[in-house]
């Protein structure tokens, strides 16, 4: 086995006493810290950080200190590591998040990995249904809220409509779209140290070509016109995920989201008619520099907005 500081957990993390199961399967460094672990179930479920949290293990409890209850017996959960409560495969952890609702979790530990160095971490690689929403009872509450919800007659139907909207679905689970949270989450996260070890990611930079000028003339009336071809700075965006350098060079489309901020941003198009364009055309709009980086989460936004005079045939990660 590697040793523990350069070790990889498998967890999987399952919603107690919920039928059918809500669970995650994550990747994690062996020595993050269980208020990291919080923050990362926290982007995982997802839930909205908005109550008291507590681990517990055998006898002990870890939790946030509380500088009112002097009397507690809970420890740190920032001074303890992950791989100092659960050694080997098969041991559990549980995880109680909102003393209310009473939210309670297993965490499993499945495996122990080595490090990939081309592999992100954390990760969400796998799970199964829609978090509850907060503030809904606790899983007697949830199990009531779907009642009623899969119900017109129920006299709570319509109260629940209104505060969840009819768009709720309890089977949903979009791995991207939690990886893309758990991404944001750690990026701001207010830890000590970053809870992602240093990682690559790609900047792309984008610089507006003649086509783009030429489309902005057919779609704005000059009137509202208000920079000139000179004054138009490049975008740079930092990918929250990291496919790799082929894959960018040889599917540009595939950036179509950025494309979007990239509109805003500019102030150049409305979304209607961005939305009118293929993804084809976009891509002409642009010249495309891909560069590599390697760098701490904790000190960068993962939007860049970059003036003219940083680049030159030089530019590199030194620059930023």
């Amino acid at each position: 086995m590697t040793n523990n500081a350069e070790s990889i957990y498998q967890l999987k993390i399952t919603l107690d006493n919920i039928n059918p199961p809500i669970w995650r399967r994550v990747l994690v460094y062996a020595s993050v810290s269980l208020a990291s672990l919080h923050d990362i179930i926290q982007a995982v479920m997802p839930w909205e950080n908005a109550h008291l949290y507590q681990f517990r293990k055998d006898n002990q409890t870890f939790s946030e200190p509380d500088g009112y209850d002097e009397d507690t017996d809970d420890v740190d959960s920032a001074e303890i590591l992950l791989f100092e409560v659960l050694t080997a495969p098969k041991q559990k952890l549980t995880y109680l998040y909102d003393f209310g609702d009473g939210w309670e979790h297993t965490i499993l530990l499945e495996a122990v990995e080595p490090l990939d160095p081309d592999t992100i971490y954390p990760q969400c690689i796998a799970g199964e249904r829609a978090c509850p929403p907060e503030d809904c009872g606790g899983p007697p509450g949830y199990a009531q809220m779907l009642a009623a919800l899969q119900n017109p007659e129920h006299p709570e139907h319509e109260l629940y409509l209104d505060w969840l909207g009819d768009d709720f679905d309890p089977e949903q689970f979009d791995l991207d779209e939690i990886n893309d949270m758990l991404f944001m989450e750690l990026a701001w996260a207010d830890t000590e140290g970053p809870p992602m070890a240093p990682i690559n990611r790609h900047l792309i930079v984008m610089t507006p070509t003649p086509a783009y000028f030429e489309l902005r003339k057919r779609l704005l009336d000059s009137s509202v016109i208000t920079h000139d071809e000179d004054e138009v700075s490049p975008l740079a965006f930092l990918l929250p995920i990291t496919p790799s350098l082929s894959d960018l060079e040889n599917d540009l489309e595939s950036l179509t989201p950025l494309f979007f901020a990239m509109q805003m941003l500019m102030e150049t198009f409305d979304p209607e008619s961005v939305g009118e364009i293929s993804d084809e055309e976009l891509v002409d709009l642009f010249t495309f520099q891909i560069i590599p980086l390697v760098f701490d989460l904790d000190w960068q936004s993962p939007l860049l907005h970059l003036m003219p005079d940083l680049f030159d045939e030089d530019f590199g990660e030194e620059e930023l």
